[in-house]
């Protein structure tokens, strides 16, 4: 044994001989991402809202939805959106998820709750409360679209482990990768690239979204008219 740190040294010095290094430290990724995101800003995102057109998969074709959506963070949301069925609301406040069509109130299931619950624990994993520093883990150096990412891990994002890609350059998390529910039951492997990013008074936000489920498209979002920290209150956003 008291040989041993005689044989790191020599690993270490042999490393550095043949141009090799030690992975990135994965706390050190995800603070570069976070103050890429403008979530390390004394003035943090209280709230923002956005346009946007979702592309879904209809059979062999496609259709476009048309909608607005406001968020209250950590975990408000109302998205308002024109479907083929007619307008429709879609609410979550932090607890319970209904929906408004035609003027009536529909209370969604406890599951569609727990699956916008765990969607905005997701998309705030830049802005929100800090990880454990011990739950961040590096995984490995990968390459999306030609450009080389830091894929680092965090073990519990709204009930799961998170998986973030940053580009080495820009810091920005191009990609989020887990294992979760799906609407309808079940369990999918989803990947969401982001693209298309865009600086808004200080915090920065992808414009574009596409998510695949299994291996399968499952839809593509593009966002516009973000607005942020507007001064939104719950009770205007939930009436």
């Amino acid at each position: 044994m008291r040989h041993l740190p005689v044989a790191l040294a020599l690993v270490t010095l042999i490393a550095a001989d043949f141009g090799l290094a030690a992975d990135p430290d994965a706390w050190t990724v995800y603070l570069a991402a976070r103050e890429q995101a403008g979530g390390s800003k004394p003035g943090r995102l209280v709230d923002y809202s956005y346009d946007v057109v979702t592309t879904l998969p209809a059979g062999k074709n496609q259709v476009d939805v048309h909608g607005s959506v406001v968020v209250i963070l950590p975990d408000l949301i109302r998205q308002e959106l024109q479907t083929p069925q007619g307008p429709t609301q879609l609410f979550f406040d932090g607890v319970s998820a209904w929906q408004v069509l035609g003027g009536k109130r529909r209370d969604l299931p406890n599951e569609a709750a727990a699956l916008q619950r765990a969607e905005l624990a997701r998309r705030h994993v830049l802005y929100g409360e800090l990880p454990t520093k011990e739950l961040v883990r590096y995984r490995r150096e990968e390459q999306v679209d030609g450009r080389i990412v830091d894929v680092i891990e965090i073990i519990d994002v709204g009930g799961a482990p998170l998986r973030l890609y940053v580009d080495r350059e820009s810091k920005d998390v191009v990609k989020h990768v887990y294992v979760g529910d799906i609407p309808g039951g079940g369990m999918a492997q989803v990947e969401e690239s982001q693209s298309d990013f865009v600086d808004i008074d200080g915090f920065r936000f992808a414009t574009r979204r596409s998510v695949v489920r299994n291996g399968e498209s499952a839809r593509t979002s593009v966002l516009s008219g973000i607005r942020v920290n507007g001064g939104v209150r719950r009770e205007i956003v939930l009436r």
